[in-house]
């Protein structure tokens, strides 16, 4: 096996000290992702002589592995640091499986499509950002090979839709259908819109978030009150799962940041390729008055702004997969105020605060909190758990620098997200078939404004959602 090594890293991590931050002087923030990358490379041994490339050790498991590599490839990005492209690529391309769509046969004893879906998105983001691909297969073809695998998985047996957790029949959870597979599935369709102009996935956007909302685990303000006889929450929630067993008519409540960002960046990049239409703006505004009122707290509080995981943080119960969820809150904020810069919507009944300013607030607090608690470990800089302590917890881990990574990388300035125009990432003899399955929705919806400046994919339409007209005004009072 080929060694990677990484110089530059092993070399900073003797001199490395705490975290420090700097909102003056944005070198303090890739400083700030370098030393926790050296971290990341403690735990990953992947590229090491001997050892497996892209599996993390125990107790993590597969899908954290491309979580982290997705978040390599942004620090990658921002650092230019010339010794991580060799060793994100030898993952990435080293766990595609056999058919090329992110299915290696040994992780088939826990294999979700929210997995299948992590790894993709990897992909996709190489593909975005410029990672050199290989001259065989693209980093496009991956992420639309896995798409369309998932795309066949579309179970319309039980509950009108939607995607089981597992895959494999002999694993606990096949019966599961959640939220964070069918979220994954859709925000994998809204990017591979974006960037093919391939309007196909994004009827499998639209026909996850709806089937979503029909069955009861994204919930939008129904505007009037409660009753006893309702299950609306009258607030936007998006809840972890049901069993199909039982035809989806039982919901697990419990509600998770992932959710949230996976929901942020589908309808930010949606968003961004239609140049804002009303429908997909709304569900990109509803994402972030979520995540604001329920995992950042409130402006007034000694902590808001500080993304936190309300279901295991405080009682300090996390397991090692909810560590890691925050990774994908943070990043979908960033997304949102990369791709939806323009935003004329207002976070409050004074219109006081854009949807720009209150993603940066919220990024900036978190980013502030999340450095005071990396001063663990030996070397004084290893990032903890819960970012409202003011120090380090005790808790460090994969799942704790991600987060960490992520929220910190989100706090500069916005970067380029290219198309396959710009990029020529459809080459290769990979076996994309242009996405999978019947188109799930008709029509363009209306535009209401411009949003996403140079990141805007112009010309592209995405069908208009199952979401009533008046939903923009409905959120527009929340945050």
């Amino acid at each position: 096996m080929r060694v990677l090594k990484l110089t530059s890293l092993l070399l900073a991590a003797n001199f490395t000290s705490a975290i420090e931050l700097d909102f003056e002087n944005e070198e303090s923030f890739v400083s700030a992702g370098r030393t926790i990358v050296e971290h990341i490379f403690t735990i990953y041994k992947g590229n090491e002589t001997g050892e497996i490339p892209g599996l993390l050790p125990d107790p993590y498991y597969w899908w954290h592995a491309g979580l982290m590599f997705d978040s390599l490839i942004n620090y990658w990005a921002v650092s230019g640091d010339e010794d991580l492209p060799d060793v994100l690529s030898q993952a990435l391309l080293f766990q595609v499986g056999p058919d090329n769509n992110y299915m290696p046969p040994n992780q088939s004893k826990s294999l979700g499509n929210d997995d299948m879906a992590f790894w993709a998105s990897a992909a996709l983001t190489a593909a975005e950002l410029g990672l050199p691909q290989s001259e065989d297969l693209s980093w496009l073809q991956l992420a639309e090979n896995t798409f369309n695998s998932i795309a066949l998985r579309w179970d319309t047996e039980t509950c009108g839709g939607g995607l089981k957790w597992q895959i494999f029949s002999f694993n606990n959870g096949y019966n599961y259908k959640n939220s964070v597979s069918t979220l994954s599935f859709a925000q994998l369709g809204a990017r591979l819109a974006r960037f093919t102009g391939n309007t196909t996935y994004s009827d499998w956007a639209d026909r996850s978030l709806t089937w979503l909302q029909e069955i009861g685990l994204f919930e939008l303000p129904s505007g009037q009150a409660s009753s006893e006889t309702s299950n609306a929450s009258n607030r936007i929630a998006i809840y972890d799962g049901t069993d199909d067993l039982t035809n989806c008519s039982e919901i697990n409540h419990i509600e998770w940041t992932q959710n949230a960002g996976l929901l942020l960046s589908t309808s930010a990049y949606a968003s961004n390729a239609t140049g804002g239409t009303r429908t997909w703006s709304a569900y990109s505004f509803a994402g972030l008055v979520y995540a604001n009122s329920f995992f950042a707290g409130s402006q007034g509080d000694d902590t808001g702004g500080i993304i936190t995981e309300p279901a295991c943080i405080p009682t300090e119960n996390c397991n090692v997969d909810q560590i890691a969820f925050r990774t994908l809150l943070a990043r979908g904020l960033a997304r949102t105020r990369d791709l939806t810069l323009n935003s004329n919507y207002t976070s409050s009944d004074n219109g006081d605060s854009t949807t720009y300013e209150r993603i940066n607030w919220i990024l900036m607090s978190s980013a502030s909190a999340a450095a005071k608690s990396c001063t663990g470990g030996e070397s004084g800089n290893v990032c903890g758990l819960d970012w409202t302590k003011d120090e380090f917890d005790g808790s460090e881990g994969i799942g704790e620098d991600l987060a960490a990574l992520e929220v910190i990388l989100g706090n500069l300035p916005r970067r380029q997200f290219a198309t396959v125009n710009e990029t020529g990432n459809a080459t290769g003899n990979g076996n994309g078939t242009q996405g999978a399955g019947s188109n799930a929705g008709e029509g363009n919806g209306t535009e209401t404004q411009t949003q996403g400046g140079e990141n805007a994919a112009s010309g592209r339409r995405f069908p208009t959602f199952a979401l009533a007209a008046v939903m923009a005004g409905v959120v527009a009072v929340l945050l």
